[in-house]
């Protein structure tokens, strides 16, 4: 008998449950959120020019400037000079400082990179010195350090150094000859002219013929020929022949000042020094890192043809590591050119300094004048990749095995003609001669570079030590003790200045009597590091809520006082906001498919939590109120730097979830925040906070002086974060996402739960490398005159109570000593983790 098997449709699904339509809908809610952002600030912008009576747009670029520029690359004049000729004079000195920083970075860069490795054991530890020295302050205080404590002792035009062939230094900037261009100069172009073209097509002439028969041929000769010794020649038939292309006009020295000649600014010097020895501390770890990548078979093999050590780096180890170094050495290109923008700190009128500062300040163009500054300038590296110099013949190479062994035989430059003797066999003494022969003394070269560390720091070492620490004055009370003329010496360093400011330095002018509370901030900052760095201290999730919740609520409430007095209409809005967050979370499990219950706990936790945040500000604890215009010092350093982590790490991961999200819309929200944040320099950033945050909010709301570059920080922090944690998603294997999705766990589930631990334990050490550079970017909230530990030492130094000769290098020196442990100490504790997690990936 058989049975009908009725034949009936699968139900239905409501379309809430598909994929599809559920990621529309997130991102018509992410872009209907956007666009009433940006439509709310545009309203306020309008409204708060309007009441200020600030035209808008780009008019104002045709007005006349009425300032002038100390350094003009073009012609331009207080009263010619528009707004927009200002600009163009600005960029030209941004791109002149950049370029030539480049060139200057890139040498001292590979030669300290290619000294971290040399069998000198006394180079290779200078080196490491320098690199840890400069890369752990930040550029901020080394620049100040640059432009006062050293070029600013020069002498007064009067006494100018006379440093011989038309040079003079002073107080003003370094003075040297004018070239005065003559008539026949096109002469000497042209001959340069053809040399450059001389010497591309001998470099492809000789390239092809080394592939082709093996023979080498003096490129460098012959290029240094063409390119100097051309137009040199040149130079010398034209000034014979009556016809000087170039003149010199020298400066001459006068009663109170020198007229003639050229004239350096020492604006210009101080960044150029400053953004040159501090970007060659990172350019030599690049450097470092891609000979350290070449494999040291290649070095071998270069041996066993005969190649010198030199021939050897030069030709076969640098070419190869070349491919590794491009990349992050572009990054640094970009860092420097968007470091340069600290020449507002020293008034080089560059881009930032004459855009943004002055003509801001003349015009109120807030909006207009960031708009037009911001350059794109991505940190993305690039992904062109100098081609392989291979030893070998191209595969093109049709000559037979025989013929390519015989030239090569011929040819001595590669291949040794003759069997080279037997090596004695190793030394076998030990001891410190036997060391001191291996490591500083094992030939020529090496004795030369031995000899000359050693008069380096001989000249070096002594003089500081005896200003720091010898000669340094320890007690006083005022100048007196750091005069000469006063019967105080002016031989070392004032730390008595030190010790009588440390007060100030530390808290700023916050209310003497409430500064056991600024102590306790302090204490719970110092238990929060340590219970989450500390890889073996108990229950470290309750370490990240503390730090990451309970320490922000209680240290807010200590600094400030807390007492909030919201009212009761706040928290009735506050009440009906929680209900409708509760019933979002709701609405968003029935998309998910998910228990409601959950999601309820979950939504209902978070209003909980934010209510009791609140609720606590809110309580009057009796502490009286102290505004943060008093805040100074290290308190506003570390809490500077304590909100960016705090703020930056959770951001960031939501930054780069959004990045590598599925969605469109959110993926390029995500890419556009962090591009365009990254793209610019963070001086650019809390410039913006500063001026431009009051501008898009209500009228009658005022923004905190501090809280601008808190936001600004933060948010130029969270980019970078976002790139790092990014990293450590890519890194994840695909198989942890497939097993997670085979255990039935949505998307949230699966990241909270199995992805984010695994990549943000990959990524700890680039997230504590993240956090030293935003501690040493704290530095930069001085620009804006917030008053941090430099901005504190700035305002103590011109004090005239303590006006003395050393203090404003002793002042920077305390400055650097501050960040150089933290930083230092930081650095060590990353490479202490990643260490840890590479024992940890080879069991």
């Amino acid at each position: 008998m058989q049975t009908a098997v009725s034949q009936t449709s699968p139900p239905k699904k409501s379309f809430l449950y598909d994929p599809k339509v559920r990621g529309i809908f997130y991102q018509v809610v992410l872009v209907v959120a956007i666009i009433y952002l940006f439509y709310v600030a545009a309203t306020n912008a309008i409204e708060n020019l309007q009441r200020a009576k600030i035209a808008s747009g780009f008019g104002f670029l045709n007005n006349t400037a009425g300032f002038d520029i100390s350094q003009t690359l073009i012609q331009f004049s207080a009263a010619g000079g528009t707004y927009g000729d200002a600009f163009i004079v600005g960029l030209l000195n941004t791109l002149l400082v950049s370029a030539i920083g480049i060139f200057f970075t890139t040498i001292l860069g590979f030669v300290i990179g290619i000294a971290r490795l040399s069998k000198n054991w006394m180079v290779a530890k200078v080196a490491m010195v320098y690199v840890e020295v400069l890369r752990n302050i930040p550029l901020l205080v080394q620049l100040l350090f640059w432009y006062i404590a050293v070029l600013g002792t020069l002498p007064q035009p009067r006494n100018s150094l006379e440093m011989g062939a038309g040079f003079y230094l002073n107080s003003r900037g370094l003075f040297m000859a004018k070239p005065i261009w003559g008539s026949s100069i096109s002469v000497l172009v042209a001959a340069l002219v053809i040399g450059l073209v001389g010497t591309f097509v001998y470099r492809r002439w000789a390239r092809k013929q080394q592939e082709q028969t093996g023979r080498q041929y003096p490129v460098g000769k012959v290029t240094l020929a063409l390119i100097l010794g051309l137009p040199i020649l040149t130079w010398i038939v034209l000034a014979v022949t009556g016809t000087n292309p170039i003149t010199f006009e020298l400066p001459r020295k006068g009663t109170f000042n020198l007229t003639g000649g050229m004239q350096i600014l020492p604006e210009f010097v101080a960044l150029l020094l400053g953004l040159v020895t501090y970007t060659a501390a990172f350019i030599a770890e690049v450097v470092r890192a891609g000979i350290l990548a070449v494999s040291k078979g290649q070095t071998e093999a270069a041996g066993s043809l005969g190649l010198t050590p030199g021939q050897t780096l030069r030709l076969v180890v640098i070419p190869q590591a070349m491919r590794v170094i491009i990349p992050p050495l572009t990054s640094q290109y970009l860092n420097l050119t968007k470091n340069s923008s600290l020449a507002v700190a020293i008034g080089y009128p560059d881009l930032v300094q004459v855009f943004m500062g002055t003509v801001l300040n003349q015009t109120g163009q807030a909006i207009e004048v960031v708009g037009h500054h911001h350059g794109r300038l991505s940190d993305d590296q690039s992904r062109d990749l100098v081609h392989h110099e291979y030893l070998q013949s191209p595969r093109g190479d049709r000559r037979t095995v025989g013929d390519r062994m015989s030239t090569a035989v011929d040819i001595p430059r590669y291949v040794q003609a003759k069997q080279v003797e037997a090596l004695p066999p190793p030394n076998l003494a030990r001891g410190p001669v036997a060391w001191i022969r291996e490591n500083l003394f094992s030939g020529p070269f090496n004795t030369v570079l031995t000899l000359v560390v050693f008069y380096l720091l001989y000249v070096s070492v002594p003089p500081l030590v005896r200003f720091l620490f010898i000669d340094a004055v320890w007690t006083g009370t005022d100048r007196a003790a750091c005069r000469a003329d006063t019967g105080g010496s002016e031989a070392g360093a004032c730390w008595a200045f030190i010790w009588d400011k440390i007060n100030y330095f530390i808290y700023g002018s916050y209310t003497v009597s409430e500064r056991w509370r600024v102590d306790i901030f302090f204490a719970l900052l110092a238990i929060g590091v340590v219970w989450l760095l500390w890889l073996r201290a108990p229950r470290r999730d309750l370490g990240a809520i503390y730090f990451f919740w309970l320490f922000p609520v209680v240290s807010y409430v200590l600094l400030t006082g807390g007492n909030a007095d919201f009212g009761g209409r706040f928290w009735l809005g506050f009440a009906i906001f929680g209900a409708l967050v509760i019933a979002l979370f709701a609405f968003f499990a029935a998309l998910l498919k998910t228990a409601i219950r959950p999601a309820l706990i979950m939504g209902g936790g978070i209003v909980a939590a934010i209510g009791i945040t609140l609720a606590i500000v809110d309580i009057d604890f009796g502490l009286a109120h102290v505004p943060t215009s008093l805040w100074g010092g290290v308190l506003v350093t570390l809490l500077v730097a304590t909100v960016g982590i705090v703020v930056s790490l959770p951001f960031g991961i939501v930054l780069a979830l959004g990045r590598r999200s599925k969605l469109p819309m959110v993926r390029m929200a995500s890419v556009i925040f962090i591009e365009f944040v990254r793209g610019v320099p963070l001086i650019t950033v809390l410039i913006m906070a500063n001026t431009m945050l009051p501008l898009f909010l209500p009228g009658d709301m005022t923004v905190d002086r501090l809280l601008r570059p808190l936001i600004g920080t933060a948010l130029f922090a969270s980019a970078y974060m976002a790139e790092v944690v990014r990293g450590g998603l890519q890194a994840m294997p695909k198989g942890q996402y497939e097993g997670a999705m085979s255990l039935g766990l949505n998307y949230p589930q699966m990241m909270t739960l199995i992805i984010l631990p695994q990549a943000l334990r990959i990524v700890i050490p680039g997230i504590v490398n993240t956090f030293i550079g935003l501690f040493k970017d704290t530095s930069l909230v001085a620009i804006v005159g917030i008053f941090d530990l430099v901005k504190t030492i700035e305002a103590s130094r011109i004090d005239p109570n303590w006006a003395a000769p050393t203090i404003g290098i002793t002042g920077y020196a305390f400055a650097a000593l501050f960040y150089f442990v933290f930083c230092f100490g930081m650095s060590r504790y990353s490479l202490g983790v990643e260490r840890r997690l590479a024992a940890g990936q080879n069991r």
